[in-house]
């Protein structure tokens, strides 16, 4: 955010949310129980699910912070929208909207600036929503994997549905979608795939041996950077949507089962 991060710390069981400035010196905290990030798809608004179940927001570089609507029954944010830069209604849009999940994956939330909030019909858990109200999230789930959809928020009927991905987040531009396996279960994911707007695989990555995937997010709308753990060291690739892959940082070794690197929310 402008100069400085936000991240998350977990300590015996407490996470908590961190406002670092360019010196990255401590400017806010504040508990996080979900343990989650959410960004707006520009990146520009961060935000995360408070203590007291309102989600909260920082904004303009990390210089002001905001709280919204409290969702009672909600366990972390999945998503942000925004009609501008800011979540306050009025200066340059029309604020933001907050989608929070629950703890148990059977429902969903709105809470947006002006104050109302709302269940989400059709879905148990949200994956993304993007700018202009196209959603992903889960519509099932069964021992043997999820089933995922495309909605239009608040419609309950979804575009188009897969059982063969769980549905991560749009690109960017939200063109694109980032998924992975239906079955997300032991070490890492399995694969990778990136799905375009009518749900259709545009390309898909499969580790072999003991290669993992652990994480995968959207670096630009034509690349993917996937964290991967394999031969004890940990490296990040750099998976195009033509199918490509690279290595954009060269692995390094593993220390005590702690993961190397951190891919950033946004």
């Amino acid at each position: 955010m402008g100069n400085g991060l936000v991240g998350t710390a977990s300590v015996d069981d407490t996470t908590t949310a961190f406002v670092l400035d360019g010196n990255l010196q401590e400017v806010a905290q504040a508990e996080s129980p979900g343990g989650l990030l959410a960004t707006t798809p520009d990146g520009s608004i961060v935000g995360w699910l408070g203590a007291d179940g309102r989600p909260h927001v920082v904004e303009a570089g990390g210089g002001l912070e905001l709280d919204m609507p409290p969702v009672e029954g909600g366990d972390h944010l999945a998503s942000l929208i925004s009609d501008g830069t800011t979540c306050k209604e009025g200066d340059g849009g029309n604020g933001c909207a907050a989608f929070v999940n629950s703890a148990d994956g059977t429902r969903v939330w709105s809470a947006v600036s002006h104050g109302l909030v709302d269940t989400i019909p059709g879905v148990l858990s949200v994956g993304d929503v993007a700018n202009g109200g196209r959603m992903v999230a889960m519509t099932s789930i069964a021992d043997e994997g999820s089933c995922w959809g495309m909605f239009e928020v608040w419609e309950p009927k979804p575009i188009w549905e897969t059982c063969e991905h769980t549905l991560f987040g749009f690109s960017p531009s939200g063109e694109r979608i980032l998924a992975g396996p239906a079955y997300l279960d032991g070490f890492g994911q399995g694969i990778a795939a990136v799905l375009d707007g009518n749900g259709e695989v545009l390309a898909e990555w499969h580790s072999r041996g003991h290669a993992a995937i652990l994480h995968t997010i959207w670096e630009d709308d034509e690349h993917v950077l996937a964290l991967v753990y394999e031969d004890e060291g940990w490296s990040v690739l750099r998976l195009g949507v033509d199918g490509s892959a690279e290595i954009a940082v060269a692995p390094v070794p593993d220390q005590d089962g702690q993961g190397a690197f951190v891919l950033p929310t946004r």
